[in-house]
Order: structure tokens, then C-alpha cells, then sequence
């Protein structure tokens, strides 16, 4: 164990595990959780608005009509975020139905925000709280599969998302990660500055991925079943940042904290928060 600095605790899809994923009383409820950062999804709505989702599309498990009627797995097919604008989108509600494998969540009637309502909103309920800022790590969700389909081409698809994040002035605290290795390509074209993570969830060499993309990363966040102490002290060795998701439980979290990772992307940023405060570094 090499690595003695504090690890981040970042409240996946806000805090997923109290509220619905992805809306702003979930982000908000995350602020009080200590969290360091909030991390969350977006797409792109018809009219070229950021939206808020995990999905681009109104996911059947998730959302309902706005009669608030269930709609169905073939249903679903039709209701892509890309082919609505938002004003159709806001309608659908997406937080009355119940997760099973959420069973703690405070299911209340949301809509899918867009990241500059979430952004405005959290950084005045910050302010008001006189808490530290928060970190904003946003993933974009890209498959070049789906290009022209439901979302735009990559630099198009970045330029959105930063054209938001410019006028919130938060590019010293912000995140941008992806699967999508050309996601990361493109903004790192556009503007070498912001942090940048790569995204993986394979048995892979990082370092392979690394290759691929093209470029150091400044964080590489893997799914934590394929991280271990040799492939974190090697990315660490080139600095490159370890985080790992999405980690709920006690035992999990504290292998991560034992590994030295750099940051925990959890469900229940609270009981990241708990275990590290318990946490013993090691002595040097």
C-alpha cells in the first residue's frame, strides 16, 4: 500500500441507493452525504439539450408515460431521448417506480433534468450551505454504434457538453469520463485541460486500454473486481488516478481503501464516508 492520500467518495448517479438515480433530489440529498464529487450520466435530447440520463432512451424499468402509465420493454424502443425535445422529455416521469434492488430509495415524481438545471442548482445549494464546492464527474454516454441514431457526431456531441460546463466556470472541479474512447479523443482535441477518465469494466491490462486511447489519462475508474494492488500501483506510478465503481458494500469498500485507491464511486456515499473515517493508513 503506496498511496496514503484521502480517497474521494463520489455519490454514483447522485446516491442512488436513496434516491431515483439521476435527479436533482438525489444530487442534493448527496451533498449532505460527504461526498466529494457527484457523478452522473448524460445524453442528448432532439432540440441538442444536455440531458440528465443513463439511458437515451425512456428505460421501461425507470420511467413512466407522463399519465404516469408503465411503459413496456417494446415501448421503449420508440422513446429515444435523441428523437424528443426536451420539453416532450421533462414530462416522463422517472422517479415514482420502484428499484428492487434499491429497496432503501425515496421514490418521488422526477423528471429527467438537464446538467445545466442540476449544475445551477447544486452549486447555489452549496453556497448556501457554505460547503466545499463539489467535484462534477460526468460520464457521456456514447456508442459509435449510435451515431446519427441517439446521439450526434463526437465533436458535436463534446462541444454540447462543454458549451454547459463553460458558463458554469467549473473546470477546475470537474471530471469528464467515458467508455467511449473517441468521447475522450475529441475533448482532449477541444480543450487539453480538464480531467479525463477512462472508463473500463474487463479483465484488460489497463495499460492495453491506455494504448488504445491513445494518450495518458489522468484517471483510469475501473469496475473494482478487476482492480488489485499491481495494476494500481503501476497506473499510480504514471500518475494516473485509480477510481473504482461502483462499490457498495462495507467489505468492498475497505479492499478499495486497503488498495489505496483514489477515489470510491458508490451507491451509498454515506457508508464510504463511515468506513473511512474508521480507515487506519498504514504508517509509512
Amino acid at each position: 500500500m503506496q498511496n496514503y492520500k484521502k480517497t474521494e467518495i463520489h455519490g454514483h448517479r447522485g446516491c442512488r441507493g436513496y434516491f431515483p438515480e439521476n435527479t436533482i433530489d438525489g444530487f442534493i440529498h448527496a451533498l449532505g452525504l460527504k461526498t466529494d464529487a457527484i457523478e452522473m450520466d448524460v445524453v442528448v435530447s432532439k432540440d441538442l439539450q444536455i440531458v440528465v440520463s443513463h439511458e437515451p432512451f425512456m428505460h421501461h424499468k425507470k420511467c413512466l408515460w407522463p399519465n404516469l402509465k408503465k411503459i413496456t420493454k417494446e415501448e421503449e424502443k420508440a422513446l429515444v431521448i435523441f428523437d424528443m425535445d426536451y420539453e416532450a422529455i421533462k414530462t416522463f416521469d422517472c422517479g415514482l417506480l420502484p428499484h428492487p434492488n434499491f429497496p432503501l430509495v425515496k421514490n418521488t415524481h422526477a423528471s429527467k433534468p438537464l446538467l445545466s438545471n442540476v449544475i445551477e442548482v447544486i452549486e447555489n445549494e452549496c453556497s448556501k450551505r457554505s460547503r466545499t464546492p463539489i467535484v462534477y464527474n460526468i460520464e457521456i454516454k456514447s456508442d459509435p454504434n449510435l451515431i446519427g441514431k441517439s446521439q450526434p457526431d463526437y465533436d458535436s456531441y463534446v462541444n454540447l457538453v462543454l458549451e454547459v460546463i463553460a458558463k458554469f466556470e467549473i473546470q477546475h472541479r470537474l471530471v469528464i469520463q467515458s467508455f467511449d474512447k473517441q468521447v475522450l479523443r475529441s475533448i482532449k482535441k477541444i480543450n487539453d485541460t480538464i480531467a479525463l477518465s477512462l472508463l473500463i469494466e474487463d479483465e484488460l491490462d489497463p495499460f492495453l486500454h491506455i494504448q488504445e486511447l491513445g494518450f495518458i489519462p489522468s484517471i483510469l475508474a475501473s469496475d473494482y473486481h478487476y482492480l488489485n494492488a499491481d495494476n494500481i500501483l503501476k497506473l499510480q506510478s504514471k500518475n494516473i488516478k485509480v477510481f473504482a465503481f461502483t462499490v457498495n458494500k462495507i467489505e468492498h469498500i475497505n479492499e478499495m481503501l486497503t488498495l489505496g485507491v483514489d477515489a470510491i464511486i458508490t451507491d451509498y456515499p454515506d457508508i464510504a464516508a463511515r468506513c473511512l473515517v474508521n480507515y487506519k493508513y498504514p504508517e509509512k
